[in-house]
């Protein structure tokens, strides 16, 4: 119970002073919808954290995730590797910084769509990077922007970078966050990151950690994650990934905003589910404003299986989900709902309001825009 009152006054602090609330620069009407804010996030904290008495279990074995080989998410891609992850033979993967631009709405990027981004692999989010509990890794970061801050990087002050593994035990040396903890990764030099996995299975964040509201807005994020032995597995069908953050007043999932989230030829998120499958649904939050999400289901309830990275056995069931910058959840759902006749799309969506549209306002979809995909029954 300790360690959730000490994360949650924690939180308050961060909130209020994120939002000015101390200073005189806040009008009384602004002051007043941010203390309408906080009593909301708070009630959703408590619902989260302290229903059922519940806590996080500490120290547990139990594996946060479930063995995805062959159900992985379909979308975003799998950065590849050399190596066997032994001591002599470690994982050897790549990640190299560049300038990509990058639609967020597919459907119109004459619209203000299409952003300059900075990103890992000409990707956004970057590439998943995907080790097991007890592999060695190298990680080589290669920094190929410009020496020069481009005029588009408004507010950016360098294009030095680094990366840092937000949620994974690594040594000192190798955390990623210049000037502390290594040197800056200059324009056209690299930085190998070597550590060893020694962690239980879950999800993670990378991330760059150098002007970092700047350069996480620009697209420098992805997704990390420690898999279970095949042995320590729970049983689950299909894997979905669902990277939240935003751009240029876009909010989005998988570097897309609604409809490029879930409809068209291509989509970014799209939910495909079988009658009574279990879905590992992975949410992290690499938001770079200060905001939070609130994740619902249609038609559906989940249970939380992980937080962070550790295993909640004891997890809560729910239907809306708080989460906020840094966070990382793994939910179990299971396709039980009504599939109208075979097929069916129950939408799954942030219900932060503000988070549904899409800042040109023109779509075809009645103005829905934003953090939204769909659980589609096939």
């Amino acid at each position: 119970m300790t360690h959730v009152i000490e994360d949650y006054f924690c939180w308050v602090y961060t909130f209020f002073k994120w939002n000015d609330f101390h200073t005189n620069n806040r009008s009384k009407g602004e002051k007043m919808k941010i203390l309408h804010n906080a009593v909301v996030i708070t009630a959703l904290f408590l619902a989260t954290e302290l229903s059922g008495n519940l806590q996080i279990a500490q120290g547990e074995s139990s594996p946060a995730t479930c063995n995805t080989a062959l159900k992985k998410d379909p979308y975003l891609k799998d950065l590849s590797y050399e190596g066997s992850g032994r001591q002599a033979d470690p994982k050897r993967f790549d990640l190299v910084v560049k300038e990509t631009r990058w639609n967020v709405v597919d459907a119109k990027p004459e619209k203000g769509a299409t952003v300059a981004a900075w990103s890992y692999n000409g990707v956004v989010p970057g590439p998943v990077i995907r080790v097991t509990n007890g592999d060695w890794v190298k990680i080589k970061v290669t920094n190929q922007l410009p020496k020069k801050v481009p005029a588009y990087a408004e507010g950016a002050k360098t294009t030095d970078t680094a990366v840092h593994f937000h949620g994974v035990d690594v040594p000192y040396s190798m955390d990623g966050t210049p000037p502390l903890t290594q040197p800056f990764i200059k324009s056209g030099q690299s930085f190998t990151h070597e550590f060893q996995i020694r962690q239980e299975s879950g999800i993670h964040i990378y991330h760059t950690h150098v002007d970092t509201e700047i350069q996480v807005g620009l697209g420098l994020y992805g997704t990390f994650i420690i898999e279970p032995k095949p042995a320590e597995a729970i049983p689950c069908d299909r894997e979905y990934i669902q990277t939240i953050s935003d751009a240029n007043g876009y909010f989005l999932l998988n570097g897309k905003s609604f409809p490029s989230t879930a409809l068209g030829e291509n989509p970014s998120n799209l939910v495909k589910v079988k009658q009574g499958e279990r879905i590992l649904l992975r949410l992290l939050d690499i938001t770079a404003s200060d905001t939070f999400h609130t994740m619902h289901t249609h038609g559906h309830y989940f249970k939380v299986i992980a937080k962070d990275g550790a295993a909640w056995p004891e997890g809560p069931k729910m239907d809306t989900l708080l989460i906020t910058p840094g966070e990382r959840y793994d939910l179990m759902l299971i396709a039980d709902a009504d599939r109208a006749d075979g097929k069916a799309l129950w939408p799954f969506h942030c219900h932060v309001l503000p988070h549904l549209s899409n800042p040109d306002k023109e779509t075809e979809h009645m103005d829905m825009g934003g953090m939204v995909t769909v659980i589609a029954y096939e």
